[in-house]
């Protein structure tokens, strides 16, 4: 979720005066690419990779195995398919280094956090505590986190990012 949180705090920064030919603002903006670039690898990983021995629907399976007696049905709203495509593209590109393909991918990164909220949603719903007392359901809301995320881009933005007067 640090990539997230990285996304919301240049976003609530984006508010202001920027200067876009400062060294600072290119280095900025390609640390959001690259977060965007992970949310939706990741995404790609465990929801939508069919070949990997790693996702969710898997761990759903694993955990009844184990001796879970939750039953999740594992669908989310359909926000997903706006960027089944893309995730794919973005996983061949990207993970898979198939340079060959020169198509711009865009990601729409709402749509992406919307995603990963049901999906932390679902893995919550299968965490099942009767098996291991250890297992808490997963939240993507921390403060710390999030001001700490503020706190690291205001310092690093500083000298590019200006209130409007």
């Amino acid at each position: 979720y640090q990539d997230i949180c990285i996304l919301q705090s240049i976003d609530r920064l984006s508010n202001n005066k920027i200067d876009k030919s400062h060294p600072g603002f290119h280095i900025v903006s390609h640390l959001c690419e690259l977060a965007k670039r992970d949310i939706a690898l990741t995404l790609y990983k465990i929801w939508f990779d069919n070949e990997s021995k790693e996702t969710i629907k898997k761990f759903n399976v694993f955990s009844r195995e184990l001796g879970s007696q939750k039953r999740i049905k594992l669908k989310l709203s359909g926000k997903e398919k706006e960027i089944e495509k893309e995730l794919e593209t973005l996983r061949n590109k990207y993970l898979a280094h198939i340079d060959s393909i020169n198509e711009k991918v865009s990601v729409d990164v709402d749509v992406m956090t919307q995603v990963l909220k049901e999906i932390t949603q679902k893995l919550s719903d299968i965490g099942d505590n009767t098996i291991d007392e250890r297992i808490t359901p997963i939240s993507m809301s921390s403060i710390n986190l999030e001001l700490s995320t503020q706190l690291g881009m205001l310092s690093i933005t500083k000298d590019f990012i200006n209130k409007e007067e």
